[in-house]
């Protein structure tokens, strides 16, 4: 679940990806924000243009700002960008107290 943005429903209905952001705007009386998002071809490519950014985010976030986010999202990057051995242990040390 942690791969994509999540709601659950009243109903105990789950939605995911922009189905989940166009409910919660919609909640609040803003739908109109991803409508267009949801339309039968646009729906097509903006979930998939959705999925490949989220199982992305650490890799874009770290491309972008050259921050890591968190010790786990540290070493998952390590492996696919060919970066150098990280000193994670402060982070870890933290994490513990």
């Amino acid at each position: 679940m942690n791969a994509r943005i999540h709601v659950e429903k009243t109903d105990g209905t789950m939605l995911t990806g922009l189905d989940a952001m166009y409910f919660a705007w919609k909640t609040v009386d803003k739908g109109w924000v991803y409508a267009w998002l949801r339309w039968p071809i646009i729906r097509w490519v903006a979930d998939g243009l959705y999925t490949g950014l989220a199982r992305n985010r650490y890799k874009i976030s770290f491309l972008l700002t050259g921050k890591r986010r968190c010790v786990s999202c540290a070493e998952s990057l390590e492996k696919p960008l060919g970066l150098a051995e990280v000193d994670t242990s402060q982070a870890r040390k933290k994490e513990t107290e």
